[in-house]
């Protein structure tokens, strides 16, 4: 069994403590009202690449590309503010698995390491505890369907899981395989963990012609005949090569010279968004697909369903396409709960971020947590009565350095790679980030209180480091097999 935490105070870190407090994080605090299961629960960790939270129905898109989504909602808890600390795959999985921050656990999607002859891909090292480690110590069968890319064993991401199968091939068949494991290869006297993935809905997007036109059937630019193109491309590709994924060749061929070209209009643009929003209908479907499987083989009523994000996609909102940057549409994620006897219908303000879904699930179980992990138990049985608003931390640094200090509706950017002054924006009067208040009084006020939490938060996230021993293990691009490396091309991970 993995060693119990000590109560903060056993620290002896005050910048650490002086962070937790800030954040709101609390790593010995009692979850009351915890779930009763009748036998411990399944769960299923389900992460949709690239999903900003407002295009889905539930959070507001009037397209309403997931209705199975927003139906689950309805029936569950959602969170209206959740955030990632990261705008990368790797940066936000680790976090997510072990409840520490990009500063503390180092797994950025690539850095550039002139030390080591040029770009190093971290990875989790042995000392990380990972959740899926410590659901197995608990008992669990563990178990990952992903989707690829940056989500594999080079990464340390597969610590823990007794069955790993990481392949870009999409929603279709990641849902596939995890109803297939689900019939036919778990142990059914242990209860399971499984986390999920799929890379829809990330760029390119290859979506068919009937569930485009549902979202846009009058667009005919270029866009349209390189997307039909791309998929019969596609099609037989993995006739050819059943065992490798065509993304990288796809992305190459058909979309990389499009979005490049100068004469790319805003009704191209616009069409992106179709194309996004039919990609999570997909991804939708799919879910209803699994949801189906769980309610026909009687295993509905006793497993908890998580669904986030790592992180969301500027689709130029502020004039750039992609997720190198800490705005909020790729900071702010969807996360929506089904807890077999919890809550239904419930919409909580209360904030979560990516680094509280460890504790926070290990809470509901009534289960210690992992003495490294600094992220809140949020009691998803019931809602605090009073919301006391907590610091959020968002990280990028490729290809230059961005950073974000969220304290309830106040958000103060750094541009350190940059050497651009701070920009503050006011989220309760500019949710788009538009209108820099850094020239004001309050501005600059903020910008000083933004930089003195972000000091203390570098602070504890390097001694926890070494409290710890949570250094990355560096790999280079060589040590990755010949299909990650045209997974992680395809996904343009290797452009910059």
């Amino acid at each position: 069994m993995f060693p119990k935490p000590p109560s903060c105070s056993g620290f002896g870190l005050t910048t650490a403590l002086t962070f937790l407090a800030l954040c709101g994080c609390s790593r010995s605090e009692s979850n009351t009202g915890v779930g009763e299961f009748e036998s411990p629960p399944n769960v299923i960790l389900f992460v949709i690449d690239t999903l900003r939270a407002d295009r889905l129905g539930c959070y507001g898109n009037p397209a309403k590309p997931s209705p199975t989504l927003d139906q689950f909602a309805k029936e569950g808890i959602l969170f209206e503010r959740m955030w990632a600390p990261s705008p990368y795959t790797a940066t936000s999985h680790a976090s997510l698995f072990t409840s520490t921050y990009p500063a503390t656990h180092g797994i950025w999607n690539r850095q550039r390491l002139e030390s080591k002859g040029g770009d190093i891909f971290p990875a989790l090292p042995d000392a990380a505890v990972t959740l899926a480690e410590v659901m197995l110590e608990l008992g669990w069968e563990t178990a990952a369907i992903a989707g690829g890319g940056y989500v594999n064993e080079r990464r340390g991401l597969a610590q823990g899981f007794e069955f790993f199968d990481s392949h870009t091939f999409g929603a279709v068949n990641r849902i596939g395989r995890a109803i297939d494991w689900i019939q036919k290869d778990r142990d059914p006297t242990r209860p399971f963990f499984m986390f999920l993935h799929t890379y829809e809905v990330h760029y390119p997007y290859l979506p068919n012609e009937e569930t485009i036109n549902r979202f846009d059937s009058e667009y005919q630019g270029p866009l349209r005949k390189a997307v039909a193109d791309a998929r019969e491309f596609a099609e037989d590709y993995i006739k050819q090569f059943p065992e490798k994924s065509p993304i990288g060749p796809v992305q190459k061929k058909f979309f990389k010279p499009l979005f490049e070209r100068e004469d790319f209009s805003d009704r191209d643009k616009e069409f992106v968004f179709a194309l996004y929003d039919a990609e999570i209908a997909i991804v939708d479907r799919e879910f209803k697909r699994l949801l189906q499987y769980l309610e026909s083989a009687e295993l509905d009523k006793n497993t908890i369903i998580l669904v986030t994000a790592d992180h969301g996609e500027e689709l130029w909102d502020h004039g750039y396409f992609g997720h190198h940057r800490v705005w909020d549409e790729v900071m702010h994620i969807p996360f929506l709960a089904k807890i077999p006897g919890g809550p239904s219908g419930v919409r909580r303000t209360d904030s979560m971020d990516l680094v509280d879904v460890m504790p926070s699930l290990l809470g509901l179980l009534d289960s210690p947590i992992p003495q490294a992990a600094v992220g809140k138990r949020v009691n998803w049985i019931q809602a605090p009565t009073h919301i006391e608003e907590r610091v959020h931390i968002h990280q990028a640094n490729w290809p230059h350095a961005r950073d974000a200090v969220r304290n309830g509706a106040s958000k103060v950017h750094f541009f350190p790679g940059e050497e651009l002054p701070p920009e503050v924006f006011d989220l309760s009067q500019d949710p788009g980030e538009n209108s820099d208040l850094s020239i004001t009084q309050s501005g600059k006020s903020q910008i000083a209180q933004a930089e003195l939490t972000f000091q203390t938060f570098l602070q504890s996230s390097t001694q926890i480091r070494k409290t710890w021993n949570l250094f990355p293990v560096f790999h280079g691009l060589g040590s990755f097999t010949p299909e990650m490396r045209s997974e992680l091309e395809g996904l343009g991970y290797l452009d910059q």
